[in-house]
This record gives C-alpha cells, structure tokens and sequence, in this order.
C-alpha cells in the first residue's frame, strides 16, 4: 500500500478503495501497514496523530463490519 505522509482522509481512502477490491467471502485477516493513516510525518505526528483512536477506531469498526 503507498501511504501519503500526512494525509489521512486520503490514506482512509486508499484503505476503502483497496477492501472494496481485494476482499472477498474467504478473507479472515487483513493486515496493515503500521502508521498506515499518518505515514511516517515526524515534523506535523503531534497534529495528526489519532489520539485515543477517536475516529481510527469508529474507521476500522466499520471496515470490520462490512467486510
């Protein structure tokens, strides 16, 4: 997955787009790469970072429950 640093809305989307493609009945893990929705944007993490996963986790829920 190509991650574009610092931009989560489009990270999200990338991440929507590649499920919607990729994923059928048989899945059973899905595994994604670490600082996936961030990248790694050392100079700016402080704003972008998910704090106690208020909208990463409601994210991956609902990934989690359509697929």
């Amino acid at each position: 997955m190509e991650i574009i640093e610092g931009e989560v809305k489009q990270n999200e989307n990338r991440i929507v787009s590649l499920f919607a493609e990729k994923l059928d009945i048989d899945t059973e893990i899905v595994v994604i790469p670490e600082m996936w929705n961030t990248g790694y944007d050392l100079k700016n993490v402080a704003q972008k970072a998910d704090i106690n996963l208020k909208s990463t986790f409601p994210f991956i829920q609902s990934l989690a429950i359509k697929y």
